[in-house]
């Protein structure tokens, strides 16, 4: 786990150890740990669960790829789990650590007895277990009477809320009008109504970064895109603050490197000073310089009598319709005519995954520790099979994603991660556009609501609500 220090510490490990050269792990894990189902959390149970993520027939890039480098994993009683590895990984206690769910144990025997059945029936070790789930309309927890294994910065025994209902509105007008009404305890605040929230007394409104950075992504195997030229004249055409002020009402922030300044290593100099701060000029001359020029005075530049006509990709929901038609006007400024596809999320990554798209809207959410993410997005062996969706195959970006995964110095490492950042925006290999800064409004009966020192959200253990009048 992460404490309110960002530290890692223990949650259903005890302790924990690192041998100097980071080539073995051992963790103790915590008595008395046991699944909502009752079977017992043992070594040995993780370490079946560790080895069916590295497991290729399961599928799992993404938690794959956050314990990269261990090749076996042993639990010598049951109380000990070992984690060898080949080549040490920075991240690999921080990924252990992070609130995302991809590295928690499975319930091996109840995995077996329900088969595909236990994506809808999980059987966790955490503070809250399923109760219903009705695809579509909501998910309900109850609380689990027999947690009492937190570490100590997090409250004791069973956590106090009953019940927690994930209640699933598909229109933003429909959860601000639950909200107001009472129906619902918290939401997330649409851009248009943060200042209407954080000034008003009757809700408690947190801000935060949440680890999210919203960028264009370039399919690399395109020759308009292969060109280093065009990739920064793109760079040049677009007008982040636009961006900021028209889409989200100003509450976001201007970004000009991979990653949020809420991630260690950070190269706050690429948001400071834009190396691709908004020129038009200059997208023009690096496009005139290409070749593209507009000939028969359409508004649109052209080259041996094909016009610049480029397909760009959106998503269906939120802002994204908002952000796709002013992009696609500013691309206009520059001569560069912009056929807008929309479609949902998963089709979305199944057409990036392929080569027939040309750019495109992309969001990664950070949680703990950046080189992994920028392993799975950048690095050339994830193309294909894993998240290198823009294809960057760049053997420099390769070399400096390996070192910095496998130092276990943490200047060397923030160094690594400082050459790394400079580099692949020097080749502009994406379009930076913002980091996301979220508002959360509460019901002021809510107490006790504190942020995660993680960016994913609150922590919910002390949280409690003050009874209404009469009840």
């Amino acid at each position: 786990a992460l404490d309110p220090n960002g530290e890692v510490v223990g949650w259903l490990a005890e302790s924990y150890d690192v041998t100097p050269d980071g080539l073995k792990i051992t963790l103790t894990l915590r008595d008395g740990v046991k699944f909502h189902s009752g079977n017992p959390l043992t070594a040995q149970v993780y370490k079946a669960s560790l080895e069916r993520l590295l497991d290729p027939e399961t599928g799992s890039p993404v938690a794959a790829g956050m314990i990269q480098g261990v090749t076996s994993v042993d639990a010598p009683d049951e109380k000990t789990l070992v984690l060898n590895l080949t080549k040490p990984n920075y991240s690999l206690l921080m990924n252990l650590a992070s609130p995302s769910g991809y590295l928690q144990p499975v319930d091996i025997q109840e995995l077996e007895r329900l088969g595909d059945a236990y994506g809808t029936q999980p059987s966790g070790v955490g503070p809250y277990k399923l109760k219903e789930i009705k695809p579509g309309e909501y998910v309900t927890l109850e609380r689990n009477d027999e947690y009492n294994w937190a570490p100590a910065f997090v409250h004791q025994g069973p956590w106090y809320a009953d019940e927690i209902k994930f209640t699933i509105l598909p229109e933003q007008n429909s959860v601000v009008a639950a909200f107001e009404s009472g129906q619902l305890s918290n939401m997330m605040v649409p851009p248009q109504l943060w200042d209407t929230y954080a000034n008003n007394p009757s809700y408690k409104f947190f801000e935060m970064y949440t680890g999210n950075f919203t960028f264009l992504t370039m399919n690399l195997n395109n020759p308009l895109f292969a060109d280093l030229k065009f990739r920064q004249a793109l760079n040049h055409a677009i007008d982040r603050q636009a961006i900021v002020d028209g889409v989200y009402e100003g509450h976001a922030k201007l970004a000009g490197g991979l990653y949020p300044p809420s991630m260690p290593g950070q190269l706050s100099e690429l948001d400071e000073n834009l190396p691709y701060p908004y020129d038009k000029a200059k997208a023009g001359q690096l496009l005139d310089e290409l070749g593209w020029k507009d000939t028969d005075n359409d508004g649109i530049r052209d080259s041996n009598g094909k016009k610049l006509h480029l397909k760009y990709t959106s998503l269906n929901s939120g802002n994204n319709g908002i952000l796709a038609e002013l992009i696609q006007a500013q691309l206009q400024e520059v001569g560069i005519e912009v056929e807008i596809i929309t479609m949902e999320a998963s089709a979305m990554l199944a057409t990036y995954a392929g080569n027939d798209w040309e750019f495109g809207i992309m969001l990664w959410g950070w949680t703990t520790e950046a080189t992994d993410v920028l392993f799975m997005t950048l690095h050339s062996s994830q193309m294909g099979a894993g998240l290198n969706l823009g294809k960057v195959n760049d053997s420099d970006v390769d070399e400096l994603l390996v070192k910095a995964r496998e130092t276990m110095d943490t200047a060397e490492h923030l160094d690594y991660l400082a050459d790394l950042q400079q580099l692949v925006v020097d080749k502009a290999y994406q379009v930076p556009l913002i980091y996301g800064i979220t508002g959360y409004a509460f019901q002021a009966n809510m107490n006790d609501v504190v942020p995660h020192p993680a960016r994913v959200g609150f922590i919910n253990d002390d949280i409690w609500v003050t009874p209404a009048a009469g009840k």
